[in-house]
């Protein structure tokens, strides 16, 4: 397992860009990364953890959203095998 290996990329990530009312999308890029297990959390505004949908759309690859419902911040934190992956 090669947490470092993995790759997160999209707008559901960007810290301007996401927009309330409107899914939040970004991909992680696990190949070459070994087995592990994806694991993502995002904790919204209140401190509390929201709902992310995640598909692996195969080669690797994984399609994660979420849908901000209150403006503020929200934190995004994915691990790979139980290690955070690099931002």
């Amino acid at each position: 397992c090669n947490p470092n290996a993995c790759r997160a990329m999209g707008r559901g990530l960007q810290p301007k860009g996401v927009r309330v009312k409107e899914v939040a999308d970004f991909k992680v890029y696990t190949k070459g990364a070994g087995t592990g297990e994806l694991k993502v959390l995002v904790k919204g505004p209140k401190g509390t953890e929201e709902p992310v949908k995640v598909r692996d759309v195969g080669d690797g690859v994984y399609e994660c959203e979420y849908y901000p419902k209150v403006p503020g911040k929200y934190v995004v934190s994915i691990t790979w095998g139980g290690h955070a992956i690099p931002r």
